[in-house]
């Protein structure tokens, strides 16, 4: 469902295909602390909080082949450990 191809990349399989696609996906990033992915209202993946944040204004996303590409611009250009925080 999920993989990581380049760093600040994040791909979702399970998109939707064809005319009129993009109009059902929402991709939400809150204040920058999460990615939320979702088709036609139902959420396909949401994972919070981030390593650190991101500035929603630039990131971006695309249809690619039943993926939802999601390419994340960080707040602060520095390293991370791993995309998400472990749960405590």
């Amino acid at each position: 469902l999920l993989s990581r191809p380049p760093a600040g990349q994040v791909r979702v399989r399970g998109a939707p295909e064809g005319r009129g696609a993009a109009r059902r996906v929402s991709v939400r990033h809150g204040r920058g602390d999460r990615v939320g992915v979702s088709v036609d209202g139902s959420v396909i993946v949401e994972l919070m909080p981030l390593f650190d944040t991101v500035a929603p204004d630039d990131c971006t996303w695309t249809l690619d082949g039943g993926e939802v590409v999601v390419t994340m611009e960080k707040a602060e250009a520095r390293p991370w450990a791993t995309l998400c925080l472990e749960a405590r």
